[in-house]
């Protein structure tokens, strides 16, 4: 029947199998099927399998007497049925029930008066769409249905599709439980590996590397060792200081100044250096791994930990192996976050890697958009797996993810604006939203730049009050950071052609989609979103 049903339904109808339903005093009822046509109303289609005969009045089935007759069941159901949409506040169309012997042949009338001219068989179904036109017209009343909401409702009761959803402040409060806790595989791989001196771990963005280095550190303190913690931004460094007690937490150009002024040789305050000088910037972790043999062996750690270490420069790293020297060191590092192709790890300094591959932090949907934009080595074009498609189609369709498209540049600000004004009536907190812009920090445009979007006030990533309120930071200052709702604009500030601005643009949006633990939001105006050769894929 079901098949006949796929192949002749009339066009228009509707059909519906295993309808099942429950009314006030929690008697179930199901219909085999239940057939609608909007102009007449509905047919409940009760189907016997098998061979039927009806003898002295009662029905037998393969041998075995029925304790109800076929269409007692289906009148039985469809006034139910007639009663649950009438709880429902829907007006009820004209009604019947019919009977199906899908096994069985025949071209006599049946016996019963009830069942006279409501009753098809197997020769019926090859030509279904006729056969219910005549089902239709003697089972029902002659009146139409005054409107089609009962099909909706119908719709509704048998459940065409559900997708289970959780408002953004019941994922945020969720996540909330665990946003800064490893979880027991990621303890394993910790207590598996810190019999190592030297240990370089690579880790896709989400996996756990600022939390597993914060840990490690904390182990290697633990022990009795003058431990320090080496990041690569001061919003990041401001972040584990508050979180690492005991622990010196440094930027690689706080180490470099505080190795100099230990031995007499710089200004008391990285501040009183102008960061636009940029050559004094570049020399400075030079001349203080020239400076590392003058300290005293108790000024020096006794073990290093090193995060976000794809950012590091090779004079960088020379300074750290100086300073490492006989001592532990163990680095965390993603290669697909390094914004600076030519800048990774140094081999000669770690024998021994271990790659995290469960990626914790993003919903898939996320995730995938994510990878979308994450660049294969020398390849300008964003990765293109088609399974991604589902999964950032499911996103969108939860509110998980939304694109947002302006109609001018001037209009994003308050686009952005709203976007914070609806995550907030969500059961976000202000906390909880980062704004990203993909423009750098020396950028004079950008949202960055930004004291408030909106009617809200917004800070930088590393503010002193960072924690509890909105931050509007580039995509590098938030790198090792994570908040459950992440905005990333400026898009229409990274224009550019080449394979050069497309690999430096798509670079940014992974790292910037990446600090989502529940949501993001894209924000740019419509041509910039078009132009976009992964957001247009989507649009």
């Amino acid at each position: 029947m079901w098949t006949a049903l796929s192949k002749h339904l009339p066009a228009g109808w509707w059909a519906w199998h295993s309808l099942r339903i429950r009314d006030h005093k929690n008697l179930l009822g199901e219909g085999d099927f239940v057939i609608a046509d909007p102009r007449r109303g509905l047919l409940a289609l009760e189907v016997k399998g098998g061979q039927l005969v009806l003898r002295g009045g009662h029905w037998w089935q393969n041998g075995r007497r029925m304790e109800k007759a076929p269409r007692e069941q289906a009148e039985r159901f469809v006034h139910r049925l007639v009663r649950r949409l009438e709880e429902l506040g829907v007006e009820p169309p004209p009604f019947g029930a019919a009977v199906c012997f899908p096994d069985m042949t025949f071209d006599n009338e049946v016996g019963q008066d009830d069942l006279r001219g409501v009753v098809i068989g197997r020769r019926h179904l090859e030509w279904l769409d006729k056969a219910l036109g005549e089902l239709m017209e003697d089972a029902l009343p002659p009146h139409a249905p005054r409107n089609d909401r009962w099909i909706r409702a119908l719709h509704e009761l048998w459940g065409d599709s559900w997708v289970p959803r959780l408002s953004l402040g019941a994922r945020v409060e969720d996540v909330r439980e665990q946003w800064h806790a490893l979880d027991v595989h990621q303890m394993a791989v910790l207590e598996g590996l810190m019999a190592n001196e030297r240990m370089l771990v690579h880790g896709p963005a989400g996996s756990g590397k600022t939390l597993l280095a914060a840990e490690t550190a904390r182990r290697h303190a633990a022990k009795g060792m003058k431990t320090l913690l080496v990041c690569f931004t001061n919003s990041l460094r401001r972040f584990l200081d508050e979180s690492l007690e005991g622990i010196e937490v440094k930027t690689l150009s706080d180490l470099a100044f505080d190795i100099l002024r230990t031995v007499g040789h710089v200004p008391e305050s990285a501040a009183e250096t102008p960061a636009t000088e940029a050559a004094f910037w570049a020399e400075l972790p030079l001349k203080a791994a020239e400076a590392v043999e003058l300290l005293h062996d108790e000024d020096r750690p006794d073990a290093i930990v090193v995060d976000e270490a794809q950012d590091l420069t090779e004079s960088a790293w020379l300074l750290l192996s100086n300073l490492a020297e006989g001592r532990r060191m163990w680095a965390f590092a993603d290669p697909d976050q390094a914004f600076w192709p030519d800048r990774r790890p140094p081999k000669t300094e770690f024998p021994f890697t271990f790659d995290l591959r469960a990626k914790l932090r993003c919903p898939p949907g996320i995730s995938a958009l994510a990878d979308e934009y994450r660049q294969e080595a020398g390849t300008p074009d964003p990765t293109d797996d088609p399974e991604h498609a589902e999964v950032i189609g499911r996103a969108l369709e939860e509110g998980i993810l939304k694109i947002v498209g302006c109609p001018s540049a001037s209009s994003v600000p308050e686009k952005v604006g709203r976007c914070i004004d609806q995550l907030l009536s969500e059961g976000l907190q202000p906390g909880d939203i980062f704004v990203v812009s993909l423009r750098g920090q020396t950028a004079e445009e950008g949202m960055a730049k930004a004291a408030r979007i909106g009617r809200h006030e917004v800070v930088r990533a590393d503010a002193p009050d960072m924690r509890e309120k909105i931050v509007a930071d580039t995509f590098l200052r938030v790198k090792g950071l994570e908040r459950p709702a992440v905005i990333v604009t400026d898009l229409r500030l990274m224009d550019g052609a080449s394979d050069a601005d497309r690999r430096s643009r798509n670079a940014r949006m992974h790292i910037a989609l990446t600090r989502a633990l529940v949501c993001a939001r894209i924000v740019a105006p419509g041509e910039v979103l078009k132009g976009d050769e992964v957001l247009r894929r989507l649009l």
